[in-house]
C-alpha cells in the first residue's frame, strides 16, 4: 500500500508537457522545434531546415553563371530547467547535432562554343551542442527562449570539379577537419506554444 501511495505521488509531481514552435538563428534561418517531457527535463529536437536558394547571372557576351545551394541542420538532445520565477526559467543541456549542405556553381562561356565548368561542393558536419539559456513564459502557454549552443563538430565531404574546354576534365578533392567554439550564429531564439 505505500509502495502504490509513493508511485502515486511520483506520477502526480512529474507533470508531463509538450513545446512547439518556431526556431531561428541569426535571424534569417528558421525551424521547428519540438520538446517533450516534464517541467524539470525535456527531450529536444530542432531542425533548422532548407537552407537553400538559386540564382542565375546572365552576361552581355551570352555568358551565364548559375548557383544553387540546399542544406538542412537537424539538433537532438536534453535540457534540465530550473524555475528563476514564476514567469522566468533557466535552461542547460546537450544536443548531437548533424547538418548537411551543397553548392554548385555551373559558368557557362558562350553558346555557340559549349564550354562549361562546374563546381559542387557537399559538407556534412557531426557535432556536440552543449545548451545555455533562458525561458520567458506568458500565461503558462506561450515561451520565449534564447540559448547559446557552444559547440564542436566534424566536417567531412568533398569538392568535384569539372569543365569541358573541348576535352572533358574533372578534379575530385576531399574536405575534412573539425569546427569549435561559439559565436553569433550559435545563438538560438525560439517562440513556441506549450500544451
Amino acid at each position: 500500500m505505500a509502495v502504490a501511495f509513493s508511485l502515486l505521488v511520483m506520477a502526480q509531481e512529474k507533470t508531463k508537457q509538450k513545446e512547439v514552435g518556431l526556431s531561428f538563428s541569426n535571424l534569417d534561418e528558421f525551424g521547428i522545434t519540438y520538446k517533450v517531457g516534464t517541467q524539470k527535463a525535456m527531450w529536444r529536437f530542432n531542425t533548422l531546415l532548407l537552407t537553400g536558394g538559386k540564382n542565375t547571372l546572365k552576361y552581355p557576351e551570352q555568358a551565364k553563371v548559375i548557383n544553387n545551394n540546399f542544406g538542412f541542420d537537424l539538433m537532438v538532445g536534453r535540457e534540465y530547467r530550473t524555475s528563476i520565477d514564476d514567469n522566468f526559467e533557466f535552461r542547460c543541456g546537450f544536443d548531437l547535432s548533424f547538418s548537411n549542405y551543397k553548392l554548385t556553381h555551373e559558368d557557362k562561356t558562350m553558346e555557340d562554343s559549349h564550354d562549361w565548368r562546374k563546381t559542387v561542393s557537399k559538407e556534412s558536419s557531426y557535432g556536440f551542442n552543449l545548451v545555455f539559456g533562458f525561458n520567458y513564459v506568458f500565461k503558462n502557454k506561450l515561451v520565449v527562449g534564447v540559448e547559446a549552443l557552444p559547440n564542436v563538430s566534424i566536417i567531412d565531404g568533398e569538392i568535384k570539379k569539372s569543365a569541358y574546354y573541348g576535352d572533358f576534365e574533372t578534379e575530385k578533392s576531399d574536405i575534412s577537419g573539425s569546427r569549435y567554439g561559439l559565436k553569433n550564429s550559435s545563438v538560438l531564439l525560439t517562440l513556441a506554444y506549450r500544451f
